[in-house]
């Protein structure tokens, strides 16, 4: 909130915010009730950003990353006054890229014949190592990955169609971005038996052990 005492302020932007509007809409309000008089502000900028006067009251100012950057609002009271009565700055911190961008996925699904395969269990970004199950007549299983940011490079090993699927098969999911940041997921696809054993034969007996079941066996 803006007080006339306070003469220095102070503001932190996100890496993907290269532009802000900076009303001044109380600082003139506060000055033309105290002279009741013409109030125009003068915005000067340091050699690191561009300030853009947009004639009513605001101001765009653009800054670089990683940089801190000051623009100093100068107050005259009237028409006739030649130099500032009161003096403001505003310092913009604009955050560098890999301090805000990190290279985590927000999705990643596996489908086989179109149908969604669930993970063993569920998928969170800071959880790298998965595994999924397909049936066994599956011959190939499409990976899909959806980075958290825009600009981060996702790269599926071998390409997002996996196929001539062996009874496990590992696929790597790698993703990185312009500040060298990088992350590694692995997705262990398990095609299931094609056989199931249904029944055991213990000292001569049948057991039945179908899926679901439990036999006891008497000796």
């Amino acid at each position: 909130m803006f007080d006339p005492s306070i003469h220095n302020y102070y503001v932190t932007v996100p890496f993907d915010v290269d532009t802000i509007t900076v009303d001044t809409e109380e600082l003139l309000t506060h000055f033309v009730e105290e002279t009741k008089d013409y109030v125009p502000v003068v915005a000067t900028v340091s050699s690191t950003s561009h300030v853009v006067n947009n004639h009513d009251g605001t101001f765009d100012v653009t800054s670089p990353a990683g940089q801190d950057s000051t623009v100093i609002f100068m107050v005259y009271p009237s028409k006739e006054t030649n130099y500032p009565t009161s003096v403001y700055s505003l310092t913009i911190n604009r955050r560098t890229h890999d301090t805000i961008k990190s290279v985590d996925l927000k999705d990643l699904t596996v489908t086989a014949g179109g149908k969604n395969v669930e993970f063993t269990t569920d998928f969170t970004a800071r959880d790298v190592n998965y595994y999924a199950y397909v049936d066994s007549n599956a011959d190939e299983v499409v990976i899909n990955a959806t980075p958290e940011y825009d600009g981060t490079n996702v790269n599926v090993h071998g390409g997002n169609t996996v196929a001539s699927l062996k009874p496990v098969t590992t696929v790597i999911v790698e993703t990185g971005n312009d500040s060298k940041a990088k992350q590694r997921y692995s997705v262990t696809i398990i095609r299931k038996s094609t056989t199931a054993l249904t029944d055991l034969i213990v000292n001569g007996d049948t057991v039945d052990i179908t899926d679901g079941y439990s036999s006891t066996v008497k000796y």
